[in-house]
């Protein structure tokens, strides 16, 4: 895991040396502007009518993503991310954006519900359970809710931050580029360091 630099303390005459320098300014400002961040692209996943699903991304790699350093770790496996690991202790920016495409329209009001939690277990429901933010996409079509939604939360080193979804009525697709590619597209995961715990 990444660590943020050490602050040191300069003694009057001191002798610096190339390594104490480097040390002392160069990684101070590569950290203060590239900050631990990441985002990824939504994987297309249909979950059920009724029923709180992870949403999936691609790891780094696709279009529209970066990590500025290894510090945020990507957890998962077989090429899908399943959540976001912090890198050190402070606030963190989360944004989750998407697309939603209901498997049959609906002409009434249908409820649609995103969740992000730290620390649950990999299931749906735990991450609904233990959200410590909820977001409703806005309903575009009588199949489509589209938005994002942006937070700042605490978190440890260590922590990991998990999101899932449910809608009520009919099964829901994340990312759903058979739909559109555009879909695939604005569908992501943001993760950024924005500073120390007060």
């Amino acid at each position: 895991m990444s660590t943020g630099p050490t602050i040191e303390t300069w003694t009057q005459r001191e002798l610096d040396s190339a390594a104490i320098m480097n040390r002392r300014i160069r990684d101070v400002h590569n950290w203060l502007i590239r900050p631990p961040a990441v985002r990824t692209q939504g994987r297309p996943r249909t979950l059920g009518a009724g029923t709180y699903g992870l949403l999936p991304c691609n790891p780094v790699g696709a279009a529209d993503t970066y990590q500025s350093q290894a510090g945020i770790a990507l957890v998962g496996g077989d090429g899908v991310v399943w959540g976001y690991q912090a890198p050190v202790n402070g606030h963190y920016r989360v944004a989750i954006g998407g697309t939603f495409t209901a498997a049959t329209s609906s002409t009434a009001s249908r409820d649609l519900s995103v969740y992000a939690a730290v620390n649950a277990s990999e299931s749906g429901q735990s991450v609904a359970d233990n959200a410590v933010t909820i977001w409703c996409p806005v309903a575009i079509s009588a199949y489509t809710h589209m938005g994002t939604h942006v937070r700042e939360i605490p978190l440890n080193a260590g922590d990991i931050v998990r999101f899932a979804a449910r809608m009520d009525g009919a099964d829901v697709t994340w990312a759903d580029t058979n739909t559109s590619p555009s879909y695939g597209l604005s569908s992501f995961v943001e993760l950024r360091y924005v500073g120390e715990k007060p």
